[in-house]
């Protein structure tokens, strides 16, 4: 008791020996470790300010390196009729540095702003060699004709670009206003929705494509199909009655014709393509199509019984 009031130390246990030297070690390993990290750091810091004074040095002979020059460019999510002018608008700037992207797109963006068929587009870098051109595009879906020629339309009805002759991948519209200016043209979007759904139904229907939908006097219809022949429906009600008429006319009637008058259903109207005279009409078969007499023009009308 004497001993310990007066400080002696105490023997430690070899168990207490062993804890107190993994403590003594541990401290001694972080020590080192945080010495480790911060040479590491000493060094990375040193290696990036030779690495940034070279190419400050050299920063003019690196851009001009041909390994980063812009050897492609590609352009995804433009319509197709506007895919030309857009790589038009981007090939001056073959060969330019990659790292010229920013000058790049600061000059462009005007320039494809004026594309039609471009609503934003964003260029992108894809290294080492090409810059991706991705367009958000406006979708041409017909071309409606106007004194300027035939006018590609968005679904909102704005104009796009004027073409001398309907590009064939649309449907072509007659009959239908113009209004607005010659280089903003627009045209009436109910008129656009119309024409979407008597192309949609003809389509259903008789499984030939529609090439041009033309629009008469009082809103009478008139539709060209891809097989040559031009239906007239009359008002746009009853299609699907009307285009039953035309195909049963046309399982009997095989020739070419001017047009197949269906505007009254019970009473068809076939034009020949090369006149000849008139005779008289002659009563519809069980398939609903009149037998061909050697007129220009028969009409069939439908029998009750």
């Amino acid at each position: 008791m004497a001993a310990r009031a007066l400080g002696r130390p105490r023997h430690l246990t070899p168990q207490e020996a062993q804890r107190l030297a993994r403590e003594q070690r541990a401290k001694k390993n972080q020590r080192v470790r945080q010495a480790a990290r911060l040479r590491h750091f000493c060094y990375l810091l040193c290696l990036s300010a030779v690495a940034g004074a070279l190419t400050w040095a050299y920063w003019s002979e690196l851009r001009a390196l041909p390994y980063v020059a812009v050897g492609s460019i590609r352009v995804t999510g433009c319509p197709v009729t506007g895919q030309e002018s857009v790589r038009a608008l981007m090939l001056p700037h073959l060969g330019r540095s990659m790292f010229d992207l920013p000058e790049i797109d600061e000059q462009v963006q005007p320039l494809l702003a004026d594309v039609p068929e471009v609503r934003s587009a964003r260029l992108v870098h894809r290294w080492p060699r090409e810059i991706v051109v991705q367009v958000t595009g406006r979708q041409p879906v017909a071309a409606a004709y106007s004194n300027e020629g035939w006018l590609s339309v968005d679904a909102q009805g704005h104009g796009m670009r004027y073409y001398p002759s309907p590009p064939r991948a649309l449907l072509a519209l007659q009959g239908i206003p113009t209004s607005g200016p010659v280089d903003a043209p627009t045209i009436p979007t109910d008129s656009l929705r119309l024409s979407a759904e008597v192309a949609e139904v003809v389509s259903r229907a008789l499984e030939i494509e529609p090439r041009l939908i033309a629009y008469g006097d009082g809103g009478s219809v008139s539709v060209r199909l891809a097989n040559g022949d031009t239906v007239r429906l009359g008002q746009a009600s009853q299609l699907s009655t009307k285009l039953a008429v035309y195909r049963a006319i046309r399982r009997e009637q095989t020739g070419a014709a001017r047009y197949v008058d269906v505007s009254e259903p019970q009473a068809p109207v076939i034009a020949a393509a090369t006149p000849a005279r008139s005779l008289a009409a002659k009563p519809v078969t069980a398939e609903g199509a009149a037998q061909p007499t050697d007129g220009a023009v028969v009409q069939t009308q439908r029998s009750d019984g």
